[in-house]
């Protein structure tokens, strides 16, 4: 084999060197964004059954002080109902704090948590 026939399998391997290190990356990068856009869909999900859960505060659930579990699917959701005491309290009619907290049960991370005021008892 010449130098010439020697250099140019050394030129070859470092060229497949290189896009096996660009196809490395590159599948990192889809990696990690599909890892991403499942944490965003799911953090959305967490966000939907926490507004659901706060809507039916009082309306389908009684607006009852304390606190309300339950589960949708791989989420946990939690709503915790307190009287309200600050500015805009009123004797006619109470006044409660609603805070719906959601998070993975499988990791037991916290997803969203939303907290309200609602009129009425």
């Amino acid at each position: 084999m010449s130098r010439e026939e020697g250099s140019i399998v050394i030129e070859a391997m470092v060229a497949a060197l290189i896009v096996a290190a660009l196809a490395g990356t590159l599948f990192e990068t889809v990696a990690a964004n599909a890892r991403t856009g499942r944490r965003v869909a799911e953090a959305e999900r967490a966000l939907l059954v926490a507004r659901s859960r706060l809507a039916a505060a009082g309306v389908e659930t009684p607006l009852a002080t304390g606190i309300v579990e339950g589960r949708d699917g791989d989420l946990a959701w939690r709503v915790a109902v307190e009287p309200y005491e600050g500015d805009g309290a009123s004797d006619v009619d109470p006044v409660s704090r609603v805070t719906v907290s959601v998070r993975d049960l499988r990791a037991r991370v916290p997803l969203a948590t939303l907290t309200s005021l609602r009129i009425g008892g």
